[in-house]
């Protein structure tokens, strides 16, 4: 027997599923540990994308850890997939993630990873940080909490090397395998 769609409607808006309009990071983000926006300089993710990022993949240090984020072919699209690893002074995997890349009209590559999915032994205690590349080899940080960071580019590589595609299985592997 068929239900009337008219029927399934009034269903729905009298007795909401419940958790369908519910936040589904509500659980994890606490509002009062959010920092103001720096009131100056580069803030990663915050630009208007202008083209798809380069495909490339950097090594760079910041704060104690050392994080290799390696870029995605993008097609056609304006927005790449990236992949980010990110170790402990140990260097054993912290936490891994995907998110998305792109260049702004200044040339500077942005990595944004808010509200990104993690995984990875950290994963639990870490907000995920996107990231800006700079030409001059600087990165800037900043945390969905808005804690900002900086450093330096330790190693670039060009996507049209073996070096790249070893670094991309690698970043893959890793975040499809702690996910």
């Amino acid at each position: 027997m068929a239900v009337p769609t008219r029927v399934l409607l009034l269903t729905l808006l009298l007795f909401p599923v419940v958790g369908m309009a519910q936040d589904e990071w509500a659980g994890d983000f606490f509002p009062e540990l959010v920092e103001p926006l720096p009131a100056q300089g580069l803030i990663p993710a915050r630009s208007q994308p202008d083209g798809p990022a380069p495909v490339v993949a950097w090594r760079f240090n910041w704060d104690t850890y050392q994080s290799l984020v390696v870029v995605s072919p993008a097609g056609k699209s304006r927005r790449s997939t990236a992949w980010v690893v990110t170790y402990d002074h140990d260097g054993e995997v912290a936490v891994a993630y995907r998110a998305v890349a792109f260049t702004d009209v200044q040339g500077v590559v942005h990595i944004d990873a808010r509200r990104a999915l993690m995984s990875g032994p950290m994963a639990d205690d870490w907000s995920p940080d996107s990231f800006a590349f700079t030409a001059d080899g600087m990165v800037s940080t900043i945390d969905d909490y808005h804690r900002a960071n900086t450093g330096k580019v330790l190693e670039q590589i060009a996507g049209d090397t073996p070096a790249y595609r070893q670094v991309l299985a690698i970043a893959v592997a890793t975040v499809r395998e702690s996910s």
